[in-house]
């Protein structure tokens, strides 16, 4: 789809300041036989977040938030793979739910935590797919 609703176009303020792609049931790639190969995290419990694809809002006066939120994707993402390292079990579940460290540090910093996350990327309720999210 189109993203420049998504984007703001019409406005000098979008109204995010992070924007990610997800995988949605439409989209069935040549090399998957369902979108539900897809779309769905190994457990078929979760939405798969597709981190290659992101946007920041970049505008005068606007850096602080899209640079503490790097800086907090990359401490997440170097915390759950140190965690992986050193055995620990949640850590290397949420690398293999999600498919990669980039996208399980997403999810949990979306998700306000593990706690957070069946609710913003659940298979049968996703919240990040139906609007923004604060």
């Amino acid at each position: 789809q189109p993203l420049d609703p998504a984007l703001g176009k019409t406005s000098d303020d979008p109204g995010w300041d992070v924007l990610f792609t997800y995988y949605d049931r439409e989209f069935v790639p040549p090399w998957a036989e369902a979108a539900e190969d897809v779309c769905l995290s190994p457990s078929r419990k979760h939405v798969r977040i597709n981190s290659g694809v992101v946007a920041l809002y970049v505008a005068q006066n606007h850096l602080d938030p899209v640079r503490s939120f790097l800086h907090r994707w990359g401490d997440v993402t170097v915390n759950l793979l140190t965690d992986a390292v050193q055995n620990e079990t949640a850590a290397s579940d949420l690398l293999e739910e999600f498919r990669g460290p980039d996208q399980a540090a997403l999810a949990l910093l979306i998700g306000g935590g593990a706690a957070g996350i069946a609710e913003r990327f659940g298979a049968e309720a996703c919240a990040v797919c139906t609007g923004v999210v604060v």
